[in-house]
Parts: C-alpha cells; structure tokens; sequence
C-alpha cells in the first residue's frame, strides 16, 4: 500500500496497528516531513515529488492520498 503525500506518517502508523502484516510505503516531499515519517519504522519512505514521473519498485495493490495540497 502506498501513500502518496504521507506528511509525517500518521496514516501509515494507522494501518499498521490495524494490521502490521500489510506492506507499507509513502512518498513525501518535504524532507523534515520525510525524516518524521522514517523514524516512525512503519514503512519505506520515498522523499520525492508526486507531480514528475516515478519509478517505485515494488508495485503497488492500493494507492491513496488524503488532504495533500499541490
């Protein structure tokens, strides 16, 4: 599962308590934001832009985003 626009993790840190089997990653641009979201140690965290083509590996079952300002 991917979170495009995660911020510091809090959604991340969410699923994981509801379920800590499933494989998490989000994409952050704000490096300080980023760094939050790293040392919660829930997911893989990618600090880039959503707006310019990416490449993740692995691939993704769900993406989502909530509340992310461009």
């Amino acid at each position: 599962m991917l979170e495009l626009g995660c911020n510091v993790g809090l959604n991340l840190v969410a699923l994981s308590l509801i379920d800590s089997s499933i494989s998490l990653s989000g994409v952050e641009l704000n490096q300080e934001a980023a760094n939050f979201a790293v040392n919660k140690k829930v997911a893989t965290i990618y600090q880039q832009t959503i707006v310019e083509p990416f490449d993740l590996e692995p691939t993704y079952d769900l993406t989502f985003t909530k509340t992310v300002l461009i």
